[in-house]
């Protein structure tokens, strides 16, 4: 098919007697290559030449050589990482002895002597402290409740007979000199 090109481009540049600019180019580069390798044909007119074979297939042997180096150094790095994360063997399992029976008496303690129980609060303490004005109330870690515009620490006297026990679970608590505690909720 490029010989059909050619000669029709030929037979139109006879006929007009013009020089044809890509025929002047053709012509050029068929000089030059007649030069080098003593031809006149171009090999895409003429269809593919096995002319030298040779480089393409050194080409495809050198790749193959590559691929095989490449596939023995990543060979080689797997190997290497292989043997680093070799699992450690482990310690025989240590078997502990059987237990013995061991028998202890503990020693006899004496129970401890009941406490006393509680006084009962006396009437005339229990109206006193329902008739307390409380104005606020400070539970927590250190409570502390304030009546007349005084704060009272725990321990403190609110009364001449009662003293501030503290406050728990919403009531808040009152002790005298016998220990009996009041409550009053808050």
């Amino acid at each position: 098919m490029g010989e059909k090109v050619a000669r029709l481009l030929a037979s139109v540049t006879d006929k007009l007697r013009l020089p044809h600019p890509l025929m002047s180019k053709i012509a050029e580069a068929l000089a030059k290559a007649k030069e080098r390798t003593g031809t006149t044909t171009a090999p895409f007119v003429t269809g593919p030449q096995a002319a030298n074979p040779a480089p393409a297939r050194a080409f495809q042997d050198n790749n193959r050589l590559w691929l095989a180096i490449l596939s023995l150094v990543f060979l080689g790095i797997a190997g290497v990482i292989w043997m680093q994360l070799k699992p450690v063997a482990l310690p025989e399992e240590v078997v502990a002895p059987a237990p013995t029976e061991i028998t202890a008496t503990a020693p006899v303690v004496p129970a401890p002597p009941a406490a006393p129980p509680a006084p009962t609060p006396r009437a005339d303490l229990v109206t006193v402290v329902n008739g307390l004005v409380i104005s606020a109330v400070l539970p927590g870690e250190r409570p502390r409740l304030m009546m007349d515009g005084r704060i009272i620490q725990p321990d403190e006297s609110v009364d001449p007979e009662l003293v501030f026990a503290g406050v728990q679970d919403g009531h808040v608590l009152f002790r005298d000199a016998r220990g009996a505690v009041y409550s009053r909720k808050y």
